[in-house]
C-alpha cells in the first residue's frame, strides 16, 4: 500500500469517525427514547418476540419484518445500548456507501458529501424520532444506486427485495430510480437489458401486489399533518441547509451540462417534485431531497477556482455553517416525554396480575407499550381498545365517561399525561402518581 492510499484511507476512516462521534453527541444531548415517537413501539418488539408471528413480515400494528430483526437481536439483552447503537451504526453505513457511490466523480466530493451528511438536520433527525425502519432504508438505497452504477444487477435485485421487507417509502423511490434507468435500456434495444426490464416490472408488480396494505396506507391518511408525513417542514430546511440547496443548484446545471448520468438526478428531480406538490408524506421526502442535494453540492464545490482560495473557503464557510446548524437543530429538538415520567410507567407494578392500563391519548401509546410491565393495555384506536372513534370522541367531551369504561377488562387504570381527564369520572378515580389513575365505580 502506497503512502497516497494510506492518507486517503485515513481521510475516509476519519470522515466515518466524526459521522459516528456526532451521532453519539446528539443522543447524548437529547435521547431518541424521549424525542422519537417510535421507540417504544421498537423497545417492545426487542422484548417481546414471542408477540410477532409471520403476518408482521408485511403488515401488522409493529411494522414488518424491521421488528422482527429487533426481536431476534434483541434476545441477547441490553435493549437500549442495542437499540441506540443499531441506530448509530446505520447512520455510519448511511455515511460509507455514501462516499461509494460519490467516489466515481472525484475523492474531494465523496470526503465533502459525507462531512456535510453528518452535520445535516435532515440526516440527524432521522435518529432524533428513531425513525429506525428509515435507517435501514437509507443504506439500501444507496446501495442500490452503487448496484445500478457498477451495473451489478443481481444486487440490485437483493436489495430491492431487503427495501420490500424494511422500508415502503425507500422502495417506492428505488423504482423511480430504476424507471428512468429502464428508459435508457429501451433506447438502447439490447436483448438482455430488455430482460433485465421485464424482469424488474414482473418484480415491482410482485412488490406493491404483496405490499398492497402498506401502499394504502401510504397513500391515505386521517389528517394534514399525517398525510404530509412528521419530519421536517421544508421552510424550516431551507432556513438551516440554504448553502447547500443553492450549491446544489450550481451542481446539477453542471453536471447535465457536461450530460454526466447518476441516480442522484433521478432522486433530486423526484424528491423536488414530491416536496413541492405536497404528496403524501412530502415532509419525509424532504430527507431524500437533501440526500441528492448533498452529492450534487460536493460536486460543485469541488469545481470552485483556487483563486482566492475560493475552493478551500467557501467549502470550508459552508461546512461551519451545516455545523452550526446542527447544533442549534440538536440542541432545541423537544422532548416528547421526560426521563421521570418513562420511569413512573416503569415503576408502576399492579399486584393483580392481568390489570388493564389505558392510555387516553393515542400519543402516549408507545411509551406505555415498551415500558409497561406485564400489563394488557389499550389506547384510541390501538392494542386492546374496545371503543371506536366517534365513542372516544363523547367521551373527551366529558359524555357518559363512566360507562365508555365498564366494557373494559378490570382492574382498571387510566394513563392521563397528554389528555385532560373527563370531570364526572373523578368521583371514581384514585391517584396513583402522577399521571396514573385507579378505576373504581360502584
Amino acid at each position: 500500500m502506497n503512502l497516497h492510499t494510506l492518507k486517503k484511507d485515513w481521510i475516509f476512516l476519519t470522515l466515518l469517525l466524526t459521522l459516528g462521534v456526532g451521532r453519539i453527541i446528539q443522543i447524548l444531548i437529547q435521547s431518541p427514547s424521549v424525542t422519537g415517537y417510535d421507540y417504544g413501539f421498537y423497545r417492545f418488539s426487542t422484548l417481546h418476540p414471542n408477540t410477532l408471528s409471520f403476518k408482521h413480515f408485511f403488515t401488522g400494528i409493529f411494522g414488518g419484518f424491521d421488528h422482527i430483526i429487533l426481536a431476534i437481536l434483541g434476545k441477547f439483552g441490553h435493549t437500549d445500548i442495542f437499540l441506540i447503537g443499531s441506530i448509530i451504526l446505520w447512520s455510519i453505513l448511511t455515511g460509507w456507501l455514501m462516499y461509494l457511490v460519490c467516489k466515481p466523480y472525484g475523492t474531494k466530493t465523496a470526503s465533502l458529501a459525507v462531512m456535510l451528511l453528518t452535520f445535516s438536520v435532515a440526516q440527524s433527525q432521522v435518529v432524533s424520532f428513531f425513525l429506525w425502519k428509515t435507517a435501514i432504508g437509507l443504506p439500501l438505497l444507496l446501495l442500490f444506486m452503487l448496484s445500478l452504477q457498477k451495473k451489478k444487477y443481481l444486487l440490485t435485485i437483493t436489495t430491492l427485495l431487503g427495501l420490500l421487507i424494511t422500508h415502503t417509502t425507500s422502495l417506492l423511490i428505488a423504482g423511480l430510480i430504476f424507471a428512468t434507468h429502464s428508459l435508457d435500456f429501451l433506447f438502447k434495444k439490447d436483448k438482455t437489458n430488455l430482460l433485465i426490464i421485464t424482469i424488474f416490472t414482473l418484480l415491482t408488480i410482485i412488490l406493491i401486489t404483496a405490499n398492497q396494505n402498506a401502499v394504502n396506507a401510504f397513500l391515505h391518511y386521517p389528517n394534514q399533518t399525517a398525510y404530509q408525513g412528521i419530519f421536517l417542514d421544508p421552510w424550516y430546511y431551507l432556513v438551516r441547509q440554504w448553502p447547500i440547496v443553492l450549491t446544489a443548484v450550481f451542481g446539477i446545471a453542471i453536471f447535465l451540462k457536461r450530460s454526466l448520468t447518476s441516480a442522484f438526478t433521478s432522486l433530486f428531480i423526484f424528491s423536488f417534485l414530491w416536496v413541492a406538490f405536497v404528496m403524501p408524506f412530502s415532509q419525509r421526502m424532504v430527507l431524500y431531497f437533501d440526500l441528492s442535494a448533498i452529492f450534487f453540492a460536493s460536486y460543485s464545490l469541488t469545481l470552485l477556482p483556487k483563486k482566492y482560495y475560493a475552493n478551500i473557503l467557501i467549502p470550508a464557510c459552508i461546512v461551519v455553517y451545516s455545523t452550526v446548524g446542527w447544533w442549534l437543530h440538536i440542541s432545541s429538538t423537544a422532548p416528547l416525554i421526560s426521563s421521570s415520567e418513562i420511569q413512573e410507567i416503569q415503576n408502576f407494578k399492579p399486584q393483580t396480575s392481568g390489570s388493564f392500563l389505558l392510555s387516553i391519548d393515542a400519543n402516549d401509546a408507545p411509551w406505555i407499550l415498551g415500558y409497561s410491565n406485564n400489563l394488557r393495555l389499550g389506547a384510541p384506536g390501538l392494542f386492546e381498545d374496545a371503543r371506536r372513534q366517534k365513542e372516544w370522541e363523547e367521551f373527551w367531551d366529558n359524555q357518559n365517561p363512566i360507562q365508555f369504561l365498564e366494557i373494559y377488562p378490570k382492574p382498571l387504570f387510566l394513563y392521563s399525561r397528554s389528555s385532560i381527564i373527563p370531570e364526572r369520572l373523578y368521583p371514581c378515580l384514585s391517584q396513583i402518581s402522577q399521571n396514573i389513575w385507579s378505576f373504581q365505580c360502584n
